[in-house]
């Protein structure tokens, strides 16, 4: 199946946090670019705080219908990779990193149904669960 007759969007929830984020400051004591420190600032997420994860969300281009991708593989994930489509369009894969990074998955669609498994058979998925 040709890869025109679907496409496939990473989709963000939009979360309400309800506690602001904490902040982590940095120093710079010897910037390159000039003789004074450089202060910044990065947001960070304690444990258990809400992760914005964009999730895979597949369309069939002339209905326009969603296929349904069940994130039962991928319930709480820390981060997903960018999907990569099969040759022949049949599928595409993503890679799972579970938040706490004690699960890491291959996880693969099928583009027709929205089915998933694991391309490298469940046994390697088993295995991989640290």
């Amino acid at each position: 199946m040709p890869i025109q007759r679907r496409r496939l969007l990473h989709v963000r929830s939009e979360l309400e946090l309800t506690l602001p984020l904490l902040q982590v400051h940095y120093v710079e004591s010897s910037p390159a670019d000039q003789l004074q420190p450089k202060h910044s600032t990065r947001h960070y997420a304690k444990p258990g705080d809400a992760l914005d994860v964009a999730q895979p969300v597949l369309f069939e281009i002339e209905t326009r219908k969603q296929i349904i991708i069940d994130n039962a593989l991928f319930p709480n994930p820390y981060s997903l990779s960018n999907s990569s489509w099969r040759k022949d369009s049949h599928a595409f894969t993503f890679e799972y990193n579970q938040r706490g990074h004690q699960t890491y998955r291959i996880i693969e669609v099928d583009a027709a149904t929205g089915a998933m498994g694991w391309p490298l058979g469940p046994h390697y998925a088993a295995s991989s669960n640290v």
